[in-house]
């Protein structure tokens, strides 16, 4: 996120401050968001999920967002994006899930 926000003229510190961590714990604990995650993440095509949620009248944003944030970084030439990378894989191009996430590299 951070790289983003910075590419978009943003700050680091909104990123890291209570604003953007908020907002990502928010969409990561619950509500729609986490929903269609969850049933991407059991199998589903994300394209199959987003329409039933759509037919239910709940609006998923990051379905979209996936697409818009990873072509947005691409434009600006942030390509080191592996979470990113990982999702719009999935969400987008149908890879398997297990496969994709196993395949990052995770550092602490």
């Amino acid at each position: 996120m951070r790289a983003i926000a910075l590419a978009a003229g943003g700050r680091a510190e909104t990123v890291h401050g209570a604003a953007g961590v908020g907002d990502l714990h928010v969409t990561a604990a619950a509500g729609r968001n986490r929903a269609f995650g969850e049933r991407v993440g059991k199998g589903r095509p994300a394209v199959e999920v987003a329409a039933e949620m759509l037919a239910a009248g709940e609006l998923t944003e990051g379905y979209p967002a996936i697409a818009t944030a990873w072509r947005f970084a691409r434009e600006r030439g942030v390509v080191d994006l592996p979470w990113l990378d990982a999702l719009n894989a999935i969400v987008w191009q149908g890879a398997d899930v297990a496969a994709t996430l196993g395949a990052l590299k995770l550092t602490v």
